[in-house]
Order: structure tokens, then C-alpha cells, then sequence
């Protein structure tokens, strides 16, 4: 084999390591997202987030959450 040939080989699966370490965890949300019945609503998912989830948080996060999430009246 060429060495121009290995080096477009190992360019090309450099590219693809790339795209699979940073595309995995966005691609199986978005298929959860869309293919998931009742459809999820981003707006909505803290609200169904467990409340030990808000114990292991940052001080600056539960309030935050609090602010984004609808209220129930």
C-alpha cells in the first residue's frame, strides 16, 4: 500500500474517532427524544428530574431549576 494511502486512512479514521467521541451522547438523546411516546418536552424535564438529583447540584443550581421550571398553582 501507498504511503499516501495509509495517511488518508488514518486522517480519515481520526475524523471518524472525532465524530463518534462528540456525536454519541447527542445522537442517543435525540433518538430518545424523538422516538420515545409521550413525546418529551426540554421545558418540562427538570420538573420530572428525581429530587435527590437537586442534593448533588451546585448551590446555584436547584434555584436555577426552580426559575426554569413551570409553576404549579
Amino acid at each position: 500500500m501507498r504511503e499516501e494511502t495509509k495517511e488518508k486512512i488514518i486522517k480519515a479514521l481520526e475524523i471518524a474517532k472525532t465524530i463518534v467521541h462528540w456525536g454519541f451522547i447527542p445522537a442517543i438523546l435525540y433518538l430518545g427524544f424523538t422516538r420515545s411516546h409521550p413525546k418529551p418536552s426540554l421545558i418540562s424535564m427538570p420538573s420530572s428530574m428525581p429530587s435527590g438529583v437537586s442534593s448533588c447540584m451546585p448551590p446555584s443550581m436547584p434555584w436555577l431549576l426552580s426559575s426554569l421550571m413551570p409553576s404549579r398553582y
